[in-house]
């Protein structure tokens, strides 16, 4: 899995819009709108911006088919896992689809080419790339190994996240809700 090419600029787009869509909210003011900005109770402890800035409802523009985003979304997943030091039983666990049916996606996505996959795994690419992202905002010299050590907090009982969200089907939405209230203040 080594050889597969880094996830393209249009792949990784959604993810640049965010981080656009985010700087650019730090740098307007801060003065509410009355037709635009939600109620003050709505901010999430965001020192940043609104609530909205936190939610990831559709990006503008062309809309990307299922299948493109699946083939992108194995490109990105693959560089989380190699990132992460995952292994081939740990990156099908996450997944939670059979080893030939990944091996499939995987060879196929290696070329370019995209691939459909089921909304489920949509949905946990998803979480896995959100999950990606808010560690490296949180902790942007170590967020590599987070998932592999130990962890205190209630949530994991002394216990690598990984293992948590091996175990359990909404575990990667147990460790995306502790991330995102980690940094919103909330935990």
């Amino acid at each position: 899995m080594d050889d597969m090419p880094p996830p393209t600029d249009e792949e990784l787009a959604p993810i640049k819009a965010k981080k656009t869509r985010i700087s650019v909210t730090q740098e307007h003011s801060r003065e509410p709108s009355p037709t635009l900005d939600p109620p003050e109770s709505m901010l999430m402890g965001c020192p940043h911006g609104t609530s909205r800035d936190l939610h990831d409802g559709p990006i503008h523009g062309p809309q990307i088919s299922a299948e493109r985003m699946g083939g992108g979304g194995l490109r990105i997943f693959d560089s989380i896992a190699r990132e992460w030091g995952l292994s081939p039983a740990e990156q099908i666990g996450l997944l939670r689809v059979p080893e030939d049916t990944f091996t499939a996606w995987m060879k196929v996505a290696k070329t370019g080419q995209d691939v459909a996959v089921d909304e489920a795994t949509l949905e946990r690419l998803g979480q896995l790339m959100r999950i990606w992202r808010e560690l490296a905002v949180l902790l942007p010299s170590s967020h590599a190994g987070w998932i592999q050590r130990p962890n205190n907090a209630p949530l994991f009982c002394g216990k690598p996240a990984l293992e948590l969200m091996l175990a359990n089907p909404a575990g990667l939405a147990a460790v995306l809700a502790h991330l995102l209230g980690w940094s919103g203040g909330w935990s």
